[in-house]
């Protein structure tokens, strides 16, 4: 599912909609901002950042498999990764913000 959303959309914060960047060119992050961050039934949309958070680590346990099948899923989230946290600020904050939750679900 993640790897079929639009190449703009951001996995881990709503940064598909207006951006405000700093002079390197990245968006500014507003890490308290969470007034777009909520279930919406529309993945693609900045306000379902929290859906698509959900998805990502639903994803996760595909890396722990070591069939020819999982290889190219796995391939294909790992690259994700990097790219989501490459090109946003806001991406990397939310992303280390969401472990704790997640963590507590496999206890």
């Amino acid at each position: 599912v993640l790897n079929s959303l639009p190449q703009e959309t951001h996995w881990f914060c709503p940064g598909n909609r207006p951006k405000r960047l700093n002079e390197a060119g990245c968006i500014k992050a507003d890490y308290n901002d969470t007034s777009s961050v909520n279930d919406a039934s529309d993945v693609n949309a900045p306000s379902s950042a929290q859906k698509r958070i959900e998805i990502f680590y639903q994803a996760l346990p595909i890396l722990g498999f070591d069939s020819p099948d999982a290889i190219g899923l796995q391939n294909g989230l790992k690259e994700g990764i990097v790219k989501q946290v490459a090109r946003c600020s806001r991406c990397i904050y939310r992303y280390y913000e969401s472990r704790p939750p997640f963590v507590r679900q496999l206890q």
